[in-house]
């Protein structure tokens, strides 16, 4: 705080996590529209050009307004320190402008949301999704944007995925009535614990699933229905919340570690891949991993060559069944 200048590398490329799903998903076969907006700007414009593989003609192209901007310190392992954000822009999708596009929404056959955009914007989306029967999966962001969902009254009408990491978790479990959080930290390598967390927030929103991501220490998958039966897609009806299932997948570390700011994104790109595809879950799970991996190993949050071609559905995965 002396005013002093550090040593560092300093690196440059597409981000926004609403984007970087899109890049994603794309890349892994899906037929992929981003909503979002950009400025006029060169940021915006390169955006645009370098994204070939996605149809943007649903980006808002903004005078006057700043492309969305993040700059993330990392440490020499890859983990983010903090960041600085300039994401005001996110406010010009608009839950006007989705009623203007709506007929385009109603053709998806999955909604992806991030906690990037205004909460009444998150909450008409919800309810469009609702109408059409469209299933939604959020993306926290953040811990302070991961509640952005909560009030909406639409939220347990709609088949809807989330995918926190542990402080999204927390922050979600904060609005539950009557829940204390453990103060002790220890508890929050419990997955008994986390487990019961993740269903109490199912039992209370309405969430049909929720892939907990944890770093090193891999993900928890807590769901409705048991392991072997097919994910949650579609109709509300077939899945009971008396019978919920959540398991454990370990990963190991990766070697050579650059960057870990796209892994989450690669992997419910790839989860959410195997679901279109009705992969069985552990079958999810591997490709999802196997994406993971590869983004840490790159400075940009997506790998240019993700593909489902280098993702195999078959590689066995380490599980421990929770309940």
């Amino acid at each position: 705080m002396n005013g002093a200048t550090h040593y560092g590398k300093l690196q440059y490329s597409h981000g926004g996590v609403g984007r970087s799903l899109a890049d994603a998903l794309a890349r892994l076969g899906n037929n992929t529209r981003l909503i979002s907006a950009v400025g006029n700007d060169k940021p915006g414009q390169n955006i645009l050009r370098e994204s070939p593989h996605i149809d943007t003609s649903l980006v808002r192209r903004l005078e006057g307004e700043s492309t969305a901007t993040y700059t993330a310190i990392l440490d020499r392992s890859g983990e983010c320190i903090f960041g600085v954000g300039d994401m005001d822009i996110h406010n010009q999708v608009s839950r006007e402008y989705l009623a203007s596009i709506e007929d385009k929404i109603k053709e998806a056959s999955l909604m992806v949301l991030d906690g990037n955009i205004p909460e009444d914007t998150i909450d008409y989306a919800l309810q469009l999704c609702c109408e059409n029967n469209i299933p939604v999966l959020y993306e926290p962001t953040c811990l302070r944007k991961a509640v952005k969902p909560l009030s909406s009254k639409c939220l347990g009408k709609v088949v809807t995925y989330v995918s926190p990491n542990l402080n999204e978790l927390i922050s979600m479990a904060n609005h539950l009535q009557g829940f204390k959080i453990k103060e002790d930290l220890s508890a929050m390598k419990d997955l008994k614990y986390l487990s019961d967390i993740s269903v109490r927030l199912m039992e209370t929103f309405g969430f049909d699933m929720i892939l907990l991501t944890l770093g090193i220490n891999g993900v928890l998958l807590t769901r409705k229905g048991l392991p072997s039966e097919p994910l949650p897609f579609k109709t509300k009806e077939s899945f009971n919340i008396n019978r919920v299932s959540s398991v454990h997948y370990a990963t190991t570390p990766v070697k050579n570690v650059v960057s870990v700011s796209g892994a989450g994104d690669c992997l419910i790109s790839a989860f959410m891949t195997g679901l279109l595809e009705e992969y069985t879950q552990e079958q999810c799970i591997s490709i999802g991993i196997q994406a993971a991996r590869s983004s840490c190993k790159i400075g940009p949050a997506i790998p240019d060559n993700l593909s489902t071609q280098n993702l195999d559905r078959n590689l066995p995965v380490q599980a421990v069944t929770i309940r």
